[in-house]
Order: structure tokens, then sequence, then C-alpha cells
């Protein structure tokens, strides 16, 4: 009889911890409906945007030299094209579903982050070219190229973008392709650090917040950034397994994280 019983509670245990676990995952609300919103709605953050891509201008002014090959580089998503559409999308897909983003890159119907447009005309007058580096795939080259041409951005061709064409995110070999056809780059504008230095790709937090400090008097200058609160690099370079845990987990990892003071 004791040893029923004992097999009932642990039963019951069992099944309380699942319903419990599907409860947190089904119900427990995700974190890009919060980040999504921001972006979309958030007056500071096209002020951030604007206020990035003008000390851009006054930068562009200050080291320009027509007798130099001078160029800019930019990353796309959410650098020069806001994706906040897609993302949402995710809010149902509960992780990144890249055969969803292919159908919205196809669909040529991202707005430009506030500011991009006018910044990238801005350039090309001052007779400074700009490469695009994104690890979009080449399969979303033409809706790409099209996207821009809808909105207006400069070079706009297939000779300035350079897209994924391997199953590696590093842009390096990328960014060296553009440096040997001679040109001087004067600019990396990105909204993901872990893009700008292979010191930083895929490191720890730490790693990042000392490359950074290290760094520092170059933002505003030689780097330009755009905020991204959506996806990045932060949750993996705090801890690696972030991905794979339930949503319950994320936000009990993140609250244990978080640092707060004696009351």
């Amino acid at each position: 009889m004791i040893k029923k019983i004992l097999v009932f509670i642990l039963v019951l245990i069992c099944v309380t911890e699942t319903i419990y676990i599907v409860y947190w995952n089904k119900n427990f609300p995700n974190e890009l409906v919060y980040s999504c919103f921001w972006t979309q709605y958030s007056a500071e953050y096209d002020a951030l945007c604007y206020q990035a891509y003008n000390s851009a201008k006054k930068y562009i002014l200050s080291v320009k030299d027509n007798s130099k090959k001078q160029a800019i580089i930019l990353d796309i998503d959410e650098t020069v094209l806001n994706n906040s559409p897609f993302e949402a999308a995710l809010v149902k897909e509960q992780r990144y579903n890249p055969v969803l983003f292919e159908k919205w890159c196809m669909k040529a119907q991202a707005k430009a982050v506030c500011g991009a447009v006018d910044f990238c005309n801005f350039v090309k007058d001052n007779n400074i070219e700009i490469f695009y580096i994104s690890n979009r795939t080449k399969n979303v080259q033409g809706a790409t190229i099209k996207n821009f041409k809808e909105l207006n951005f400069p070079y706009a061709d297939e000779q300035h973008l350079f897209l994924r064409t391997e199953d590696n995110n590093n842009k390096k070999k990328r960014i060296n392709e553009i440096i040997n056809m001679g040109y001087e780059i004067i600019l990396y504008g990105e909204d993901n650090l872990s893009n700008l230095d292979t010191k930083i790709f895929d490191t720890d937090y730490n790693t990042r917040k000392q490359w950074v400090e290290s760094n520092k008097d170059k933002f505003g200058s030689y780097y330009l950034i755009i905020p991204n609160i959506m996806y990045g690099n932060v949750d993996k370079s705090v801890t690696r397994k972030y991905f794979a845990l339930s949503k319950k987990d994320k936000y009990l990892f993140k609250k244990s994280a978080l640092q707060t003071f004696n009351s």
C-alpha cells in the first residue's frame, strides 16, 4: 500500500511539473513582444538612429579625401533596413526561422532605418562609395536590391552588395575583399559589435565590454552603431546555452543575472 502511494505521489509530481513547464512555455510572454513594440513605437529609437547618422555625416566630412579611393561599409538588417515586422512574426514561431526570413526578404517591404537613406545619399554626394555587407543569402539579392531602389538607397546593385555565400556569418573575408580592391575604409556601420572585429566574434560579454572600452574613442566616428534590442549576440555572450532554454528558463536566467542593490 505504501509503495502504491509513493508511486502515485511520484507520478503526480511528474505530471504537475510537466503541466507547469507547458504552461510557462505556452503562456509566458515572448520577449520579442516587448523589443518589437519598443522598436516600432519608441520615438527614442528613431532619435538614436538619427543621432548616429548625423554624427557620422560630420565624421565623413572630417576625413574625406578626394585624392584617395574611399568607401564605407554598412550592414543591412537593422542598420539600414528595419525588419521589425519579421521579428514580430517570430512571436508565434518562438525562435528564428530562416525560411520565414527569406520569405520576408523576397517581399522587399522593409522600411529604412531612420536617417539611413539620407546618410547614404550624403556619402554618395561626397564621392565616397558604399558597400553593404550582410548575412542575408545570395538567394535574396535581387529582392534586396529592389527594396533598396524603392527606398532610394544609392549603390543599389550587385557590385555593392556583399551577401553571404557560405555557412559562415563572419564578415571578415568579405571586408578584406573590398580592402584588396584598393579602398580605404573610413567607416563601419553595424547593429552588432561582433561583426566589427574578429577578436570579439562569438565571444563572451566580458570580452565584448573590454573591447568597447578599448575602442571607445571610435564610436561616433569610425564606428557607427544602430540600436537593436530585438536580437544579437548579447544573450549568447552571457550564457552559451541561452537559445536552448525554454521561455521560462530564459526569464529565470535573466532575472537571476540582473545586478541590483541591497535595499
